[in-house]
């Protein structure tokens, strides 16, 4: 299962990378999460590993996450775990004229079991990618 969000922010491709690289600020710009910790490394580089605690509906599941790869300045790779489905994030920057498009795509492998609840995970998926795309773009905008 495949998602993807692509969001126009009014910004340059540096400044927006700023912000995206480093996964100390992801609670700043997105309200879902919390409490960033280093596990290895600080979350910018490929191997790194970090938590992050995914707050929804008074439901709060810390996330593991590892960086799979970084392309310095374009976008980088992660991989969550610790919802009932492991996904990743990829994530990639073009420069278009005076601003900067965030291409943010989902990618989830389901079980066979996990198949039947495809519509669900979907709807969930979405949801966060939705969340996700608007607050990045807000928070960096206002920067």
């Amino acid at each position: 299962m495949r998602i993807e969000r692509s969001v126009g922010i009014a910004r340059e491709r540096e400044d927006v990378w700023a912000v995206l690289r480093d996964p100390a600020l992801m609670p700043e710009w997105f309200a879902k999460l919390g409490n960033f910790v280093a596990v290895s490394g600080d979350g910018t580089g490929a191997g790194d590993e970090y938590t992050i605690d995914y707050l929804r509906d008074g439901d709060d599941k810390e996330l593991r996450v590892q960086v799979l790869s970084v392309d310095v300045g374009i976008g980088h790779v992660h991989r969550f775990e610790g919802l009932p489905v492991a996904f990743t994030i990829t994530s990639e920057l073009t420069q278009e004229g005076d601003g900067t498009t965030w291409v943010a795509t989902i990618e989830v492998k389901l079980s066979l079991i996990q198949r039947t609840l495809g519509p669900v995970i979907k709807g969930y998926l979405d949801d966060l990618a939705g969340d996700m795309a608007e607050g990045f773009k807000t928070y960096v905008e206002e920067r």
